[in-house]
C-alpha cells in the first residue's frame, strides 16, 4: 500500500495532545490515530485494528469504523478549508467485512462547501487497496467564536 507523504505534510505532534477518543495521546483506550496530509489537502492515516475493536470474533465493530471515518472526516476539514465542524448527517456504506487482521487506509476529502454546509467524502480501504467502507457525510461549520476558542485549546493553527 503506497502511503508515503512528504514530510512536509505531516500534521504536528502537538495537534495529538489531547483527550480524543480517535486521535489524542491522552486516552489509554482511545484509537491512536495519526493523519498525513496530502499535496490537495485531503488526509489519510493507517490503521491496525485491535482485538479490542472487535465485535463478531476477528470482525471490526461497525461503531468503530464509524469513528475511523469520522474522525478523518473532521481532519479534512481542518487540513483543506481550515475549519472546525461538527457531524450534522453521516451516511455510512459497509462493501465488505473487515477482520482484525486488515490494515487500513482511512482517506477523506471536502467534496463540497456551502455557507456554513460542508459535504465530506471518506473511504476504508485493505492494503489490497479493496473498498471495504465508504462514507458521505455533511458537516456545519462551528460559528467563528466557537471555531476560535476550541483551535486555541487545541492549539492547532490552520493548515492551508
Amino acid at each position: 500500500m503506497d502511503t508515503k507523504t512528504p514530510d512536509t505534510s505531516q500534521f504536528p505532534d502537538s495537534f495529538y495532545e489531547q483527550v480524543c477518543f480517535a486521535c489524542g495521546i491522552h486516552n489509554d483506550a482511545g484509537l491512536g490515530m495519526k493523519f498525513s496530509r496530502l499535496d490537495d489537502g485531503s488526509v489519510q492515516s493507517l490503521y491496525k485494528p485491535r482485538v479490542e475493536d472487535q465485535g463478531f470474533p476477528s470482525i471490526v465493530h461497525g461503531g468503530v469504523l464509524a469513528s475511523l471515518i469520522d474522525e478523518a472526516m473532521a481532519w479534512a476539514l481542518w487540513s483543506q478549508i481550515g475549519v472546525l465542524g461538527v457531524t450534522a448527517k453521516l451516511e455510512i456504506k459497509y462493501r465488505s467485512r473487515v477482520t482484525t487482521d486488515d490494515a487500513l487506509l482511512i482517506s477523506a476529502t471536502v467534496s463540497k462547501r456551502t455557507g456554513r454546509r460542508i459535504n465530506v467524502h471518506a473511504e476504508i480501504r485493505s492494503a489490497k487497496k479493496e473498498l471495504l467502507v465508504e462514507s458521505d457525510a455533511l458537516y456545519l461549520k462551528l460559528p467563528g467564536n466557537q471555531q476560535e476558542h476550541l483551535a486555541r485549546q487545541l492549539g492547532w493553527r490552520p493548515m492551508n
